[in-house]
């Protein structure tokens, strides 16, 4: 069965900004990004996805929902990989019509599902049969 694959743009007080980071371990989780920001919850939606066992690919942006170069970036990095296997973009905070528009492309593209609230992504691990 394939393992569910969650693209999550978020903060995080340790690894490079624009990394793509694959990550199927709380503990690699915490090796490569440390903690979460006081005001990001990025790292939050990751832990939770662990749990259920999906794969988490992370891209760390400078600010969540509002640093529109950090995120423009991140989505022509996945743009340009193909091979790159995603059933979900998560973009905790994002409220930006620009950010909105790129990152609705991207999920068509790649036909991956849309998320923005923790709700919502809460819903998709505890539901899908992927």
């Amino acid at each position: 069965m394939k393992r569910t694959s969650i693209l999550i743009f978020g903060e995080s007080k340790r690894g490079e900004f624009l990394k793509l980071f694959q990550i199927n371990t709380l503990p690699d989780l915490s090796t490569f990004l440390g903690e979460p920001t006081t005001s990001g919850i990025g790292i939050h939606m990751a832990i939770q996805s662990l749990l259920f066992e999906k794969s988490v690919l992370f891209i760390k942006v400078g600010e969540e929902g509002y640093d529109i170069d950090h995120y423009s970036l991140g989505f022509k990095e996945i743009d340009n990989n193909p091979h790159l296997l995603i059933d979900a973009i998560a973009l905790p905070g994002v409220g930006s019509n620009e950010i909105l528009k790129k990152a609705s492309l991207l999920a068509k593209k790649k036909k991956a599902l849309l998320i923005l609230r923790e709700k919502d992504l809460y819903d998709f691990i505890t539901q899908s049969k992927l």
